[in-house]
């Protein structure tokens, strides 16, 4: 064992001692290998942020809604609302009403969406919806209303809405094809603590009143949809399953969880392809090691022939030379790692734009810059080194003492 130890520790040396007495060609090298891995963790790093980030948002929204909307010539009714309640694993439902306003924000006026309906089944269904100011209307009280974050204050944080105080609403609809406004007044009974930008709901900009309060202040005549809570998330692809056989096309079902699942295997194609166009930069590396040690042999002819005529195996003069390789690759590597970490922080501070139905929102969430990505990137640039120095290594192998020794 200590042999093999003081072998590769010697191999080490002479690695490093060639590439220091070449370091132009040396630095060129690891600049051409470090390419590969900047990119690999800059690219990978950024789409498996976004991606984790939109998931957890869509974990929020809970993974046991369902929620039912009516085809276009198709009206809900309570008849329909008795009859989804009824499907086993469904534990409540509620009808709800959406509408779309517009808020005084001090300077500025701000889109909202305006949802009315059982909002204890709402907060049952959404883990991340939080009361931080004040607390949640009473079905009696169709006038009070919880208000978004960034509805209750600006941008930069100044308080507007306080608990108590009288928020008008410009509502905009269409009727019979005429655009129609009007203005309510609801009165603020707590404030929503910040959610997150959501490529669906983003409750940041809504204001969430009780189901009367669609009737009696939005004077709204038909339902949005309704609302279903599933017993648990595994029940939720029987529940849609079964509502789709009851009703066909006459309405449309929408489960968080199955959009989770359709976000997260996009998410793991686009990682892929990340991974895959990386390749390219790494496939141009093992060229550019390849060429480098196969100008090191030559340089080194002489030399090699002086140690294996002094008894070192073709195997032990393999070793050396992939050694070489392989110690280019690692100084590329963590280099590669470092600064395709400090680019992916650059790339993710623009931002990630999402066209939502209500609203355009930019997410911009942390690179995911993980253990394994590291590990494997590292694994990846140093089979690169192994790769490109292969074919040097087997040259160099074959040359016999007595030739090299002779060589000028």
């Amino acid at each position: 064992m200590m042999p093999l130890l003081v072998f590769i520790a010697d191999a080490l040396r002479l690695a490093y001692r060639s590439l220091s007495e070449r370091k132009l060609r040396a630095l060129l090298t690891i600049i051409g290998v470090a390419i590969g891995p900047i990119a690999l963790v800059a690219m990978v790093s950024v789409v498996k942020g976004y991606s984790n980030y939109i998931l957890g948002q869509l974990e929020a929204l809970g993974q046991n809604l369902v929620v039912v909307f009516p085809g276009e010539n198709y009206h809900l009714t309570k008849s329909d609302l008795r009859k989804l309640s009824s499907i086993p694993g469904v534990v409540a439902a509620s009808p709800f009403y959406t509408a779309t306003g517009f808020v005084r924000v001090g300077s500025k006026e701000v889109k909202v969406t305006i949802y009315a309906t059982d909002l204890d089944l709402l907060f049952r269904a959404i883990s991340g919806l939080k009361v931080v100011e004040g607390s949640v209307p009473g079905e009696n009280q169709p006038l009070y209303a919880l208000v978004g974050y960034y509805v209750s204050r600006d941008k930069k944080g100044h308080v507007v809405y306080r608990v108590g105080d009288p928020v008008i609403v410009r509502i905009v609809s269409v009727e019979k094809g005429k655009i129609v406004e009007k203005r309510v007044t609801v009165i603020v009974s707590g404030v929503l603590g910040r959610f997150g930008s959501s490529p669906i709901l983003n409750f940041d900009y809504s204001i969430l009143l009780p189901l009367s309060a669609g009737r009696k202040v939005l004077h709204m005549k038909e339902w949005t949809g309704i609302l279903l809570l599933a017993e648990r998330a595994s029940l939720v692809p029987n529940i849609t399953r079964e509502i789709q056989e009851m009703y066909g096309d006459l309405v449309s079902v929408v489960a968080f969880q199955g959009i989770a699942r359709v976000v997260a295997s996009i998410a793991h194609a686009m990682e892929s392809i990340a991974f895959t166009t990386s390749l390219a930069a790494f496939a141009v590396a093992v060229a550019g090691v390849s060429a480098t040690m196969i100008t090191s042999v030559v340089e080194r002819f002489r030399e090699i022939g002086v140690l294996k005529a002094l008894g070192f195996t073709d195997m032990q003069v393999v070793f050396m030379i992939l050694m070489e390789g392989l110690l280019i690759s690692l100084i590329a590597g963590i280099i590669g790692v470092v600064l395709g970490a400090a680019a992916a922080y650059v790339l993710a501070q623009r931002g990630f734009v999402i066209k939502g139905v209500q609203v355009t929102m930019v997410i911009k969430a942390k690179p995911a810059i993980t253990p394994s990505l590291v590990a494997e990137t590292l694994l990846v640039t140093m089979l690169v080194g192994i790769a490109g120095s292969v074919i040097p290594a087997y040259r160099a192998a074959k040359i016999p003492p007595a030739v090299a020794l002779r060589y000028e």
